[in-house]
């Protein structure tokens, strides 16, 4: 026999009770690429305002978020390369990225890489360290195709904040949907 569907909401509300404790989820926005479909979220609490970078000469759009007490960074990249993307061109974009980065952190090496699934799509995660005017900070970074999109996703924040922001990760990568990517967004002329 089958429990009503309310009967299955009774645990979770008796946790706080239990704990003599309410607890509230923090507050959350929206942060949409609309020309990519792609949409997540972030708590406000934690980040600023954001930024939203276009450039015409590649095409792409990239949201820039910082956390003013942290000093973590959150940065989507999405760009429309005008053709079908595989996964071999997934690796090659990723391998770009990175060699283009390592001059730009002192100290920057690779910590682990594997394929983790984001937004329904296969995407590689690479973790490196780096350092930040002395201070050891670490890095998740995504790189994902879908259609004719290229997305990469840059978590990045110093090491003695990074396990305090993984809960914030968790829901911002629990929230990724990209319902427009197989569309084709108009390339910068």
């Amino acid at each position: 026999m089958r429990k009503p569907a309310w009967l299955l909401l009774i645990p979770a509300c008796l946790i706080p009770l239990a704990c003599g404790e309410t607890m509230t989820a923090p507050e959350r926005r929206d942060i949409n690429l609309e020309r990519f479909g792609l949409t997540f979220t972030v708590a406000n609490a934690l980040w600023d305002e954001g930024e939203l970078i276009q450039d015409p000469a590649t095409g792409s759009d990239t949201a820039m978020l910082r956390s003013p007490e942290t000093g973590a960074y959150l940065s989507v990249f999405c760009r429309n390369q005008g053709a079908e993307l595989t996964a071999e061109d997934r690796d090659l974009a990723l391998e770009d990225k990175l060699w283009e980065l390592e001059p730009t952190f002192s100290g920057m090496a690779e910590v682990g890489r594997e394929a983790v699934e984001l937004a329904g799509v296969e995407a590689i995660r690479v973790e490196f360290t780096f350092n930040v005017e002395g201070a050891p900070w670490r890095c998740w970074d995504w790189t994902l195709v879908k259609g004719q999109t290229l997305c990469g996703i840059q978590f990045a924040a110093p090491e003695k904040d990074w396990k305090g922001l993984m809960g914030e990760v968790d829901a911002v990568l629990a929230s990724f949907e990209m319902t427009g990517a197989d569309v084709k967004a108009p390339l910068a002329g």
